[in-house]
């Protein structure tokens, strides 16, 4: 299983790493929320069977995604389910197309 993203959590916290192993997650990074600043949104990559990556994504800016409940499957098949508390689970299928 690929460790990229996830080398500081290891050596950090080594009981963190050896959970978000234990429950397929093969990935982790970190990013800026552009509203309200100071507040970052993670995605975690897992290895669930599927024949397209699945994400979880939290997000410590609350919005309509993340309320449990909420589904959107957009033109190119992409995913994304509200689990609540901030939470969202996003599958990939492709790109979306660049509209000008």
């Amino acid at each position: 299983m690929p460790d990229s993203g996830i080398p500081d959590i290891k050596n950090s916290y080594p009981q963190v790493y050896a959970l978000i192993k234990k429950v397929g997650i093969t990935a982790v990074s970190s990013h800026p929320n552009s509203f309200p600043k100071r507040t970052r949104w993670y995605y975690f990559k897992t290895n669930w069977p599927n024949e397209y990556p699945i994400y979880l994504i939290f997000n410590a800016y609350d919005s309509s995604e993340t309320k449990k409940g909420f589904y959107l499957k957009d033109e190119v098949s992409n995913e994304t389910f509200g689990l609540g508390d901030n939470w969202t689970m996003f599958r990939f299928v492709k790109v979306k197309p660049y509209k000008q």
